[in-house]
């Protein structure tokens, strides 16, 4: 797994990466891409979206692993920091051709990780074209209405 800004162009990783990279680096700073898998097999991605979490969470490991057919996606997260970090998470799906699978029942899901803590978070797939995913980690946002 790399940390930092991962150039899947450079190694040819195709749509899905480069669709990927492009969701990955919005926003008023550089974005950590975390990438696990082969250029020309299923890749996972993981983006913290917020400086703070950055520094305080490290991702040491992305998962897959078939579930009756359908893709069972992990991220082990690990807390760097001395205080309890609250985030919210959530998985999207990509098919082969590296266009997101909507999913209905996706939504963020509040988490906290304890000082020097590491914790698995998980989900499976809504169906068996799914052959990536990408987590996004952020800090918890207020419910609107």
């Amino acid at each position: 797994m790399k940390r930092g800004m991962n150039h899947p162009w450079k190694r040819g990783a195709g749509a899905a990466g480069l669709l990927a990279l492009i969701l990955g680096t919005s926003g008023c700073y550089r974005t950590p891409v975390y990438v696990n898998g082969s250029p020309t097999g299923p890749q996972s991605y993981v983006t913290l979206s917020h400086p703070n979490l950055y520094k305080a969470i490290v991702v040491t490991e992305t998962r897959m692993s078939d579930l009756n057919g359908l893709l069972n996606a992990g991220v082990m997260l690990k807390s760097q920091s001395r205080k309890t970090q609250e985030f919210e998470y959530r998985f999207q799906w990509y098919d082969g051709a590296g266009i997101e699978v909507s999913d209905n029942k996706t939504h963020w899901r509040l988490d906290r990780l304890y000082a020097g803590e590491e914790k698995l978070i998980s989900s499976v797939a809504p169906n068996e074209r799914v052959v990536s995913f990408k987590t996004i980690i952020r800090r918890p946002e207020p419910v609107t209405r």
